[in-house]
């Protein structure tokens, strides 16, 4: 198996086996994993969040992501000097200017 395929059973299998009332922590869920991949891995474990009332928080730098945002809540993290800022209902391009406003 590639290791993208692994990296997908690894998380399936964490995620299936997580008690209800989990919360999982998934850095760079999109590492090793084309984006059709990705997606369905989403709403599959979309699916067992919901039956298990489970909260996974994971962290991606691709943008396709905002197509799943019926089944996601969507988070943009930006860190300047002083403090970290975290934004809701924004696109990528609205964070890219505010980096060129600092």
């Amino acid at each position: 198996m590639s290791a993208g395929e692994q990296k997908i059973f690894l998380l399936l299998e964490r995620v299936f086996r997580a008690a209800k009332n989990s919360l999982i922590l998934i850095d760079e869920l999109d590492l090793l994993l084309h984006d059709s991949a990705m997606k369905n891995l989403i709403k599959v474990v979309s699916e067992r969040v919901i039956s298990h009332n489970l909260q996974v928080i994971f962290t991606t730098h691709r943008e396709s992501i905002i197509e799943l945002s019926d089944l996601i809540n969507i988070r943009h993290i930006f860190g300047t000097s002083e403090k970290t800022l975290c934004f809701d209902e924004t696109k990528p391009d609205a964070i890219g200017c505010i980096s060129v406003l600092q």
